[in-house]
């Protein structure tokens, strides 16, 4: 009640554009324990913006939830205890089918998005992880972050995808 209201930033599709392709194409000097990483955080933020699911949403799917021949994701897990199912878009599942074909067999367990190997967390990709990388890639794609409380914050691509669909309809 005593914190100031928090005002979402909302990402341009220029600026979006730009996340997008610069996770696409990330380069870092991650650990051999973690080579899966790079090829998880492109179809992450795709994921994210495609489909405006939250990050925990997205590090929670299982394998055999996401449905590429049909292009859909049910959701059982969302706030609340709610259920739902989202529609995939045709380069989301082209994405998601690059992420498959990228990752080594071993690496896909049950869980869908794992960063092949880290001992932290029995290789499940962590929101504190996606936070990390999507902190460098703002700075890639030359997006000022303000400061913790000020943003911009990875569920301001949820935001973003809000904002965008209502656009659309318009």
């Amino acid at each position: 009640k005593n914190q100031p209201h928090y005002v979402p930033y909302i990402f341009s599709t220029t600026e979006i554009s730009t996340v997008l392709y610069n996770a696409q194409n990330y380069v870092s000097c991650m650990p051999p324990m973690l080579r899966n990483m790079r090829n998880a955080i492109s179809c992450i933020f795709t994921m994210l913006y495609c489909t405006g699911m939250r990050v925990s949403e997205v590090l929670e799917l299982k394998v055999d939830e996401v449905d590429l021949d049909e292009g859909i994701i049910p959701i059982n897990t969302a706030k609340n205890d709610k259920k739902r199912i989202i529609p995939m878009s045709e380069s989301l599942i082209d994405e998601c089918r690059r992420y498959l074909a990228a990752s080594e067999p071993s690496v896909l367990s049950y869980v869908y998005f794992m960063d092949s190997g880290s001992h932290n967390n029995y290789g499940h990709i962590r929101n504190d992880t996606v936070y990390y990388y999507f902190r460098k890639i703002l700075i890639k794609s030359r997006i000022e972050h303000k400061g913790r409380g000020y943003g911009p914050r990875v569920h301001d691509i949820r935001d973003s995808f809000a904002v965008h669909s209502l656009k659309q309809l318009m």
